[in-house]
């Protein structure tokens, strides 16, 4: 197969002069499809990942509430051992809200103390997460209702149970610790203030009376949220729950046109690189037809000079092969032009899509499927047109140049 890999080494220049503007058309058909896949890509992964996108966590989270809040069996810390025990079950908290007093100075707010569960709660802008007992994560319009900074340690008060239809006072203090994103009202209302599940326990325990030889497993909560560790195992999680009694829900239920768009993202890369084969065995088809037609001559040459049918269908195979590699390296290096210019003129992104240039695992198989598949299609889509050429007798194809 030496002669025949040279031989198609020396033709390549006359190929690639004779249909440059196939090899052109060929190459940018590659650079496009090779900045687009990676951007469609991009989209369905960050989709797919993101938190304020389609992978938001709320879209594995149940709600579990009691029927009514007068029943017998209300949800408790019981409960919620109970459902963190359950199989799929990443993580849950318990769920209500303990009136909150905060002064500084002047200044006075009443929030909503909150137990903190940030895979369904607004993102932390400025701090940190409160983790100890009276710390507490407010929004920027409180911090500035108070005139306070975080950092700042502010008094504070909360109602304690006495006894039926009476409560007093319980003065302590909070630190600031960190700000939400408040832009968009989320389950927990516009004027929580966020503590960790712990300590609002604690204030929740006062609130309803229990005592402390009683411990968490009595607190009455008005919801449980749990997170399920995949979107797809939460049907069975629901199924679970309510056949123990709860009253579950899945949030992501109410986002009925979630799935079909995380479908369709997921389809669209198999789309584009499905149009890229298909393009290239159009237009390698359409190469090889002409080429074979024009080379009938050579063809019945070389097997009348004894070359094998073996032989004369690699020395042609052969050069569709280097003519799609040709291609491949151009398109590759045009994709890659391409999206490193729009990454520039684009920083934020396009039209919604990101548009990230690097090393990444996605970005090296992209390329890696650039680089490959030209060369084997164009092959593929020559190997017809090669081999009926290669099998005409030589006596044919030099008749009918005579003629």
């Amino acid at each position: 197969m030496g002669r025949a890999t040279t031989l198609a080494g020396w033709l390549m220049p006359g190929i690639l002069r004779r249909y440059r503007a196939l090899v052109i058309l060929s190459m940018i058909g590659v650079g496009v499809f090779g900045a687009v896949v990676p951007l469609a890509s991009e989209t369905a992964d960050t989709a797919a990942t993101a938190k304020e996108g389609l992978g938001s966590p709320g879209l594995r989270a149940i709600m579990l509430s009691a029927s009514d809040p007068n029943e017998e069996q209300p949800l408790t810390g019981a409960s919620l051992d109970e459902v963190r025990a359950t199989d799929g079950v990443e993580e849950a908290v318990g769920w209500n809200q303990a009136l909150l007093t905060v002064q500084h100075g002047s200044a006075t707010i009443s929030p909503d103390l909150t137990p903190r569960f940030l895979p369904l709660q607004p993102a932390l802008l400025e701090g940190e997460e409160p983790v100890a007992a009276n710390e507490v994560l407010i929004s920027s319009a409180m911090i500035d209702d108070l005139g306070a900074e975080v950092g700042d340690t502010l008094d504070a008060s909360y109602n304690r149970f006495v006894s039926a239809g009476l409560q007093e006072g319980v003065s302590t203090e909070v630190t600031i610790v960190g700000v939400y994103d408040a832009t968009s009202v989320g389950l927990d209302g516009g004027i929580a203030a966020y503590g960790s599940p712990a300590w609002v326990d604690e204030v929740l325990m006062a609130q309803q009376g229990a005592s402390e030889t009683d411990s968490t497993r009595q607190l009455e909560y008005q919801y449980i949220y749990a997170l399920v560790t995949s979107r797809d195992g939460v049907p069975e999680v629901v199924g679970q729950l309510t056949d123990r009694g709860f009253t579950a829900s899945s949030l992501g239920a109410l986002l009925s046109g979630v799935q079909p768009v995380q479908s369709a993202l997921d389809l669209a890369r198999i789309v584009l690189a499905s149009l890229l084969v298909v393009f290239l065995l159009v237009v390698g088809g359409t190469a090889a037809t002409a080429v074979m037609s024009a080379k009938r001559g050579e063809i019945g040459l070389l097997r009348a000079f004894g070359w094998p049918r073996g032989r004369v269908l690699w020395a042609f195979l052969a050069q569709f092969l280097l003519l799609g590699g040709v291609i491949a390296v151009g398109g590759a290096l045009s994709s890659a032009v391409a999206l490193a210019v729009l990454s520039v003129v684009f920083p934020t992104g396009l039209f919604g899509l990101p548009v990230e240039v690097g090393l990444s695992p996605g970005a090296i198989g992209t390329m890696a499927m650039l680089l490959v598949a030209p060369p084997m299609v164009f092959a593929l889509a020559a190997l017809v047109p090669v081999l009926t050429a290669a099998s005409t007798p030589p006596d044919d194809v030099l008749r009918d140049i005579d003629g």
